[in-house]
């Protein structure tokens, strides 16, 4: 799969969405665990990570649940990862962060 194939299908899986966010949920223990709001099958966690290996952990997630093979992560653009008061309000539970994916758009896209 080229870059372009794997941002199409990217494109395709994401649908009425043109951006993805995960609430990120820390414990006590060291534990964490991400969900997309948009599409909640879209789940990752892990244990005692700082935020570079929980980002690589949440586009890893989106990229495999697309069906698309690693490799092609360039398809997807962190465009921020922030603590949300607002958005752990409308869940009703707690997380101290947020990160919100977009597709990259075409003309930035290079070939691995």
């Amino acid at each position: 799969m080229d870059v372009t194939q794997a941002r199409n299908r990217l494109k395709a899986f994401m649908g009425e969405y043109d951006t993805l966010t995960f609430s990120v949920s820390d414990y006590p223990s060291g534990e964490w665990i991400a969900e997309c709001r948009e599409i909640p099958a879209i789940l990752t966690g892990g244990m005692n990570e700082a935020a570079p290996e929980r980002i690589e952990k949440m586009q890893d997630a989106i990229i495999t649940a697309a069906g698309i093979p690693a490799g092609h992560a360039n398809v997807l653009k962190l465009s921020g990862y922030q603590f949300n008061e607002e958005a752990q309000q409308e869940l009703g539970r707690s997380f101290n962060s947020m990160a919100t994916y977009v597709l990259q758009p075409e003309r930035s896209l290079q070939v691995c």
